[in-house]
């Protein structure tokens, strides 16, 4: 199903995108992108989004696709790409999916995906401390209050809507993916990554994330999904007087960090994708293709 499709994942600021970019136009492959956040209109900038010279030569697919009041999940990704897979097959052409976002790459590779619940059951755990979500799942899906982020309320309510919904433990509806793909994820030593993740992050607030997130909150609503983008809420408190710049670029840093130890445990834990250093990456793909 999925032979003409290639993954390249790894966590935030690990270099994907470019090096996906220059893979991608050397073995004439399209990209899709498997990111929570870089589907939004309007913040290029904080979602590290590919550049226009990036854009304008290879393909993309799901980049700046979506308004940022719209709500997205797993679950209409995968439906997305695999459109997207489906076209590109039909052109004869190979998709390099490139993304961190584990769960959704696991939603679209890892086979069955769990339905939405009823508005009533999301209504009453969103008005539940994330505390009491997280012993509610405890007591309803040990195995998945072990392995989810606990810190992740979005996560942990998510978890509990699936079990509580189908009355089937949330690990049946995440295979692991890997079986019917090939990939890669990429890993830098740690003191690099984080190097990478600061720079980044001055850079995003020096050229625009400011802008673009003062530009969206005025008179239009925002999705929590859209919201949940790293340095969204950060750059909403700058703008508000509450922190100031310093502040707010420790704060986002911080998030980022963490973010990436969570997508490195989550690669490393939940893929049987080979782990590659970026040179690696370019030797693998040109014995396969080339």
């Amino acid at each position: 199903m999925f032979s003409n499709a290639l993954v390249i994942a790894g966590p935030t600021a690990s270099g994907k995108t470019a090096l996906a970019v220059e893979v991608a136009a050397e073995i004439g492959a399209e990209i899709i992108c498997a990111d929570a956040f870089q589907i939004y209109r309007g913040l290029a900038m904080l979602t590290a989004q590919p550049s226009a010279q990036e854009l304008k030569a290879v393909p993309h697919h799901l980049v700046g696709l979506l308004k940022p009041e719209e709500k997205f999940n797993a679950s209409q990704f995968a439906a997305l790409a695999n459109e997207r897979l489906a076209e590109i097959a039909s052109r004869g052409r190979t998709a390099l999916v490139v993304g961190g976002a584990g769960f959704y790459l696991q939603t679209l590779f890892g086979g069955a995906v769990a339905p939405e619940p009823e508005p009533s059951l999301r209504k009453e755990l969103a008005q539940l401390s994330l505390g009491d979500l997280q012993e509610r799942l405890r007591i309803s899906d040990p195995d998945a209050f072990a392995r989810i982020d606990l810190r992740n309320p979005r996560r942990v309510q998510r978890a509990l809507e699936v079990v509580l919904s189908t009355g089937k433990p949330f690990a049946s509806f995440a295979g692991k993916p890997g079986v019917d793909v090939r990939g890669f994820v990429l890993q830098l030593p740690r003191e690099e990554l984080f190097a990478r993740i600061n720079l980044r992050a001055e850079y995003m607030l020096e050229n625009g994330a400011i802008e673009e997130v003062a530009t969206l909150l005025k008179g239009r609503e925002v999705s929590e999904t859209c919201e949940a983008t790293i340095g969204f809420r950060e750059i909403r408190r700058l703008l508000n007087g509450e922190i100031s710049r310093s502040e707010c670029l420790a704060a986002i840093q911080l998030a980022t960090r963490r973010y990436a130890k969570r997508q490195e445990t989550w690669f490393r834990n939940q893929t049987k994708w080979q782990h590659v250093q970026p040179v690696d990456l370019r030797s693998e793909i040109a014995r396969l293709f080339l």
